[in-house]
């Protein structure tokens, strides 16, 4: 099945902002569960695709 775009610009916004090694730990471990990987889809289109990824927010984290 193919991802939407709102998936991908979710899961680039997600990567970035937790950084590679953290992203890829947390697929490897907690989203690796069925049920969990299942959250981990609708979070990533709608939390991080469709909210994170609007024009003008501030992602970058505090000092």
């Amino acid at each position: 099945m193919t991802k939407s775009e709102l998936y991908q610009k979710g899961d680039a916004m997600r990567r970035s902002m937790y950084g590679e090694e953290a992203y890829n730990k947390a697929n490897e471990t907690v989203y690796g569960d069925p049920i969990m990987r299942k959250f981990l889809d609708v979070a990533t289109e709608t939390v991080f695709g469709a909210l994170w990824t609007r024009p003008g927010l501030d992602t970058k984290p505090e000092p």
